[in-house]
């Protein structure tokens, strides 16, 4: 029920019969009936059979909210050739909690492209803060060692539904190419 307010087309009844986000957006891609295949893959990235099911995708869209997640399919882009469009947001906020940014951001790595690391979007510190268990998390946070902000829940649908259409755009131009330069690394809106 978190997500009620951060994945479109979910329902209720998902959230009752426990759908994945994953197979939310299959079913509805589907339902689009615009003659595309997908297969869904519903589990955690971390699992490295799920991982490896990937190997057959033409394209994968990763839509991960950690960095270490992030990490593993930019790298697995790299090792099986596959495109990677990477879909993110963010919401800065200052030391009082109050918002200052909003980022809709997506990214295509891809074998002779730079990699999440490259460009910053995934950090050495990420990686650590999210290594450390809850309670120590929090703590490094509290006592200022990490300027991380941890929101809970926050309702993000309208800045997810900017970072997918940036990566759909991406998407296009790799089946239709449409621009004249070479496809950006990173394409970002920043309010």
């Amino acid at each position: 029920d978190v997500n009620l307010n951060r994945v479109l087309h979910l329902c209720p009844k998902d959230v009752t019969k426990k759908t994945f986000k994953a197979n939310v957006i299959g079913r509805e891609i589907t339902r689009l009936n615009m003659g595309c295949t997908t297969e869904t893959i519903a589990g955690n990235i971390l699992d490295n059979d799920v991982l490896l099911r990937l190997r057959d995708a033409d394209v994968i869209f990763g839509c991960v909210d950690a960095a270490y997640p992030r990490l593993l399919l930019s790298r697995f882009s790299y090792q099986y050739l596959r495109p990677y469009i990477d879909v993110g947001t963010e919401i800065g906020a200052d030391t009082n909690g109050a918002v200052v940014c909003l980022i809709a951001r997506a990214s295509y790595i891809a074998p002779g492209r730079p990699c999440l690391c490259c460009t910053g979007i995934v950090t050495p510190r990420q990686l650590s803060l999210e290594s450390r268990s809850a309670g120590e998390r929090e703590r490094v946070v509290q006592q200022g060692y990490s300027a991380d902000l941890v929101m809970e829940q926050p309702a993000v649908m309208d800045l997810n539904m900017r970072a997918a259409s940036c990566g759909t755009m991406i998407l296009r131009h790799l089946l239709q190419p449409f621009l004249k330069t070479p496809l950006p690394i990173t394409i970002s809106e920043n309010l």
